[in-house]
């Protein structure tokens, strides 16, 4: 994945630009460009053994026809309830749920049009999704108990089974440990002491993990040793810092960073913080001192998770303005930017010499409101907007801003073998009504998402249910409890990774005919190095 920012100020006289549509023309703003960083390629990070190749001596043991049905907790990615079509359109989130159910029909179908991985594949695989929402309390609270059933599910049939290897592969007749599941996609999203405590949480329940919201260090996994955890992250080395350095880096090649900057956030937002923070500690660009002045603005909000505060957001923009702040961050999500860059343009704080930039990157589908949807139909029932400007759109008050985000593609992959424009094309060809429980708006799928969050989730799916269970699949170790006397309580061999009841479904054929199995996980961190390399969306 390579940082980047996006965007550039136009010419404020007739031009080219002048004959295109409104939505043609944000969307030729916000075009992306280079900021002199190398390019980065990301490795999903895990801490390896040391030990060789797993055996595919197990493999013996199972059927050609097998069927795997992978029970995966997903953290955040949990459908809304009813939206309009604009806050649909708007919702960052969608383009990760797709992704995610296009990554799983891929893998259920073992469709390798974007990912070949066909010859790792053991089995057909049928996934469970279990959807948990994005809020602290739901995310922790899942997880917690998916880890303590998973840890007495452990410790119990260890003790049944007499195992005394490290590591087993168990197939049993019947699912008899429901509450909680093989491996767990997400967080997507998470402050660094959540962080920490999922991964913690996941390790203790001997869950695997697989992450595109925290960095390693934000896991609490330091570069270069060894940790006790079964998470892995889908993030580049230092990504905590790239989006404080993109960003600075921009306004040192702008001769911008002498001055003043103002960021703008919801207040309570822990990623605006520590963004700001991690901005002042930086001191040069490019080996250059810079003399940046970064000052924090937080907006009040109505409650918890209700809309900013709207009285309180003016007084802090006449605060922004009074102190000649010109150079404004915002980390807004973009529901909130219609109040606030409706009433900064108010205060003549839009335009002119005023710069703004946005540290969170946008969705086609936000391009599209902000170029085509009326101010007063997005103000309506908010604040009250001016006749002569309810006509007006977002997208001219944004014009000549600049964005910033994480682009997908793989930076170490030729124009030719870029699995980005695979995923573009396959992304083109889906339609609204394969999704009919998300409500997807008629046009979602005409353009393929901006930012890298689509494609890591993607990719997340293929490293936890493709690469991770190719390992397991082929672990050395198996014990068969089918309930009949040729199968009951077979070891055979010793590996890494423990693999008893639960919450893999398998279905086969043998000599006395259809054997109906579950298979479940207890990982260590030593059962998680093995399948963690392959060419995928992101790089």
């Amino acid at each position: 994945m390579t940082m980047t920012m996006a965007g550039a100020r136009p010419s404020r006289g007739e031009g080219p630009l002048a004959a295109l549509s409104l939505p043609l023309v944000v969307l030729v703003l916000l075009f992306a460009f280079g900021i002199g960083m190398s390019p980065t390629c990301y490795t999903a990070h895990a801490y390896h053994s040391g030990e060789g190749e797993e055996s595919s001596a197990a493999m013996a043991d199972i059927s050609d026809d097998l069927e795997v049905e992978v029970k995966v907790g997903v953290l955040g990615l949990k459908p809304k309830g009813e939206q309009s079509v604009i806050g649909k359109k708007c919702d960052k989130v969608l383009y990760e749920q797709v992704a995610l159910r296009i990554a799983l029909d891929h893998i259920e179908s073992e469709n390798g049009t974007i990912i070949d991985l066909s010859s790792v594949i053991p089995a057909r695989v049928r996934t469970d999704p279990k959807y948990v929402g994005d809020s602290t309390r739901e995310v922790v609270a899942n997880v917690t108990r998916w880890a303590r059933s998973n840890i007495e599910a452990c410790a119990m049939h260890e003790v049944l089974f007499d195992i005394e290897t490290t590591s087993a592969v168990m197939f049993h007749a019947e699912d008899t440990v429901p509450n909680t599941v093989d491996m767990i996609l997400g967080p997507r999203d998470a402050a660094n002491h959540q962080c920490r405590l999922l991964r913690e949480v996941a390790s203790l329940g001997r869950l695997p993990m697989v992450t595109w919201g925290c960095t390693n260090v934000e896991l609490g996994m330091a570069v270069g040793e060894r940790a006790n955890t079964t998470t892995i992250s889908m993030l580049p080395e230092n990504a905590e810092n790239l989006e404080a350095h993109a960003l600075l880096d921009f306004l040192h090649d702008h001769s911008w960073d002498q001055g003043h900057v103002a960021v703008v956030y919801a207040e309570g937002n822990t990623e605006s913080t520590e963004l700001v923070r991690r901005l002042n500690m930086i001191k040069s660009c490019g080996n250059q001192p810079h003399d940046v002045t970064v000052h924090a603005f937080g907006l009040p909000k109505e409650s918890r998770d209700g809309p900013l505060n709207l009285n309180a957001t003016t007084r802090v923009l006449n605060m922004i303005k009074e102190g000649d702040h010109n150079i404004l961050v915002s980390a807004l999500d973009f529901m909130d930017l219609p109040p606030v860059l409706y009433e900064a343009y108010q205060l003549g704080m839009v335009g002119k010499d005023n710069i703004w930039i946005y540290a969170n990157d946008f969705t086609p589908g936000q391009l599209e409101v902000a170029s085509k949807a009326p101010l007063g139909l997005l103000l309506e029932g908010m604040i009250e907007v001016d006749p002569s400007h309810s006509q007006r759109r977002l997208g001219e008050l944004m014009h000549g801003s600049f964005s910033m985000g994480w682009t997908p593609g793989g930076a170490s992959y030729t124009t030719s073998s870029n699995p980005w424009n695979r995923f573009k094309k396959m992304w083109s060809e889906q339609t609204p009504d394969q999704y009919p429980d998300l409500g997807l708006p008629e046009d979602f799928f005409k353009y393929a998402p901006l930012s890298a969050n689509a494609a890591m989730v993607y990719d997340s799916a293929w490293i936890g249910l493709v690469s991770y269970l190719h390992r397991i699949i082929n672990s050395d170790s198996l014990v068969h409890d089918h309930g009949h006397d040729d199968h009951h309580d077979e070891i055979v061999g010793t590996d890494e990774i423990h693999l008893h009841e639960d919450s893999v479904h398998v279905t086969g054929n043998s000599s006395n005919g259809p054997v109906s199995s579950h298979m479940h996980v207890c990982a260590t961190s030593e059962s998680i190095p093995g399948a963690l390399s392959f060419d995928g969306v992101t790089g």
